[in-house]
């Protein structure tokens, strides 16, 4: 697994619906949930978008350590210094509300 990205897991990657697939995170991911996580979700169509000048793309990266460490749906946000970009930001959100 390489390092050079802000680690994330592709909730499509499991199909089916939203619950489905936050279900799928969990089981790959060996997550509890706790009262003080959060969980950011992005639209990889909206990073791909909004990319423009700031070269944020999404790579698959997937763990391919012996089970249970497998998870074939982690991603790397690959340039997170972009995410910085208040612009790049609000893009973001914009897709996420128009949802």
């Amino acid at each position: 697994m390489k390092t050079d990205g802000l680690s994330a897991n592709w909730l499509e990657f499991f199909g089916n619906d939203r619950q489905h697939n936050v279900a799928g995170v969990r089981s790959v991911t060996k997550l509890s949930v706790r009262r003080s996580h959060r969980i950011a979700i992005l639209n990889v169509g909206a990073i791909t978008a909004a990319n423009g000048s700031a070269k944020l793309k999404v790579v698959e990266d997937p763990i391919d350590d012996l089970a249970p460490y497998t998870n074939a749906a982690h991603v790397l946000i690959k340039e997170p210094a972009a995410l910085k970009d208040r612009a790049l930001r609000d893009v973001l959100l914009r897709s996420w509300s128009s949802k």
